[in-house]
């Protein structure tokens, strides 16, 4: 009997599926390769089914805000960058919009969220490494092996990049997973104190290992901000949660351990606490402010603040003539894009998150898939905190891995409230799934 078209259809998503997981999974160690998996899946859900799974309100954001970057684009100070920058956005936007067909429910984004956590193991031993190789303390006859002159040499002496080109998207990278193994310890947890089906995998002592292991990374990255959200992530958890309060508390003493060791042995000349903001960065703010009030609608055109930023630090002592961004992402879009692109931009993401906080406070979800939504929300948080002080999306892997987390948040809200997708979700892949379990 010949299969029928929705239990093909069904195969071929899960296969694409697995794609997709493979390319997150790759993306620290792979960049490339695991970019290619997530665009191989991409494809595969334009073909297959042309328009995205957004409602209408979210869908339309999301074009009025491509259209605003590509009208402030046609009147850019460099129309040629402006136009180039947008492939920082519109491929994640389209990303964004087709996903909710990948992700559908809260097993999978479980399953997905696990499998980066502990795949994430070895980057944090390898920012052990790097951090323990640039050590001042390493013997010169260490220091001429050629494979350890070569760690030595790299920029940001004394802070551990393994993989990552700055350290601080290294650490950047590691608040998220520290977000959702967060919320996978709390899955576990309530799995084990409830009577219920078991799910189609289970977790291996080691998830806390690949949880907390985040925190020893994100001090080998001496980056004091991923210490600050790593903390705010802690307290999320305990606001929203009962079950992992002991969870809670050691990681806040682990992350008092590493404070105190960052402070007292420092971290590549960085145990100054309080000379959080320097000089030269609220000089580049205060250009950025410049700009926008300059060019408040339409900005100077995406990526242009480059260009302009030498032109205005004529006569200032500063040492770094080439900036190319204000370390803010609200400041680079209101500048770069114009005040109502700013505006537009952080209200849509902002009605997303305030969904999810919805769900969790009203309590729309069972307790486990809360859980979930509650790890993804917390990741999706070291994101935006991290834009405050600097831009992560022009790495590709923290592009990719906001709007996944968002796409996440995103589809388990909607399916809590609209059943029925949910269900037909469901139904089309009910025959892959099957032959799985």
């Amino acid at each position: 009997m010949s299969e029928q078209p929705h239990q093909l259809r069904g195969k071929q998503l899960r296969l694409y599926d697995r794609f997709f997981q493979a390319g997150l999974i790759a993306l620290p160690y792979l960049t490339y390769l695991g970019l290619v998996g997530i665009g191989v899946a991409l494809i595969y859900l334009l073909i297959t089914f042309r328009r995205s799974r957004l409602d209408s309100f979210t869908r339309n954001g999301l074009l009025l805000i491509s259209g605003l970057m590509v009208l402030s684009g046609l009147f850019a100070f460099d129309r040629g960058e402006a136009f180039l920058q947008l492939t920082n956005y519109l491929p994640f936007f389209l990303l964004f919009a087709f996903l909710p067909y990948l992700l559908r429910g809260a097993e999978r984004l479980e399953e997905l969220a696990f499998s980066m956590v502990v795949t994430a193991i070895p980057l944090n031993l390898m920012a052990l490494g790097d951090y323990l190789l640039r050590a001042g303390w390493i013997p010169r006859q260490i220091r001429r092996v050629p494979f350890v002159k070569w760690i030595r040499s790299r920029p940001h002496e004394g802070r551990a990049l393994a993989t990552f080109g700055h350290p601080n998207a290294l650490a950047a990278y590691l608040v998220i997973l520290f977000g959702l193994g967060l919320g996978l310890i709390v899955c576990h947890n309530l799995r084990r104190q409830a009577i219920a089906r078991p799910r189609r995998f289970s977790y291996p002592a080691w998830l806390y290992c690949g949880t907390f292991i985040n925190l020893l990374g994100i001090f080998c990255s001496g980056s004091r901000n991923g210490l600050l959200v790593a903390v705010s992530q802690l307290v999320l958890f305990g606001i929203f949660t009962k079950a992992s309060r002991a969870i809670v508390l050691g990681g806040l003493l682990g992350i008092g351990g590493l404070g105190v060791g960052v402070t007292w042995l420092g971290v590549g000349g960085r145990s100054q606490w309080g000379n959080w903001t320097d000089e030269s960065r609220l000089v580049i703010w205060r250009i950025a402010l410049d700009l926008i009030r300059e060019r408040p609608l339409l900005g100077w055109g995406l990526g242009n603040y480059k260009f302009l930023y030498p032109s205005r630090i004529v006569g200032l002592n500063l040492q770094e003539t080439y900036v190319g961004h204000p370390h803010n992402l609200w400041l680079m879009l209101g500048c770069e894009g114009g005040i109502v692109l700013m505006f537009a931009f952080s209200l849509w993401v902002g009605y997303l998150c305030f969904r999810g906080v919805k769900a969790l406070i009203l309590q729309q979800l069972k307790p486990i898939d809360r859980a979930v939504l509650l790890g993804y929300l917390a990741a999706f948080w070291g994101c935006v905190a991290f834009a405050f002080f600097d831009v992560p999306i022009f790495d590709a892997r923290l592009n990719v891995m906001g709007w996944v987390l968002l796409a996440g948040i995103y589809t388990l809200v909607s399916d809590a409230s609209d059943p029925s997708s949910n269900m037909m979700s469901k139904n089309e892949n009910r025959g892959v799934i099957d032959q799985d379990e």
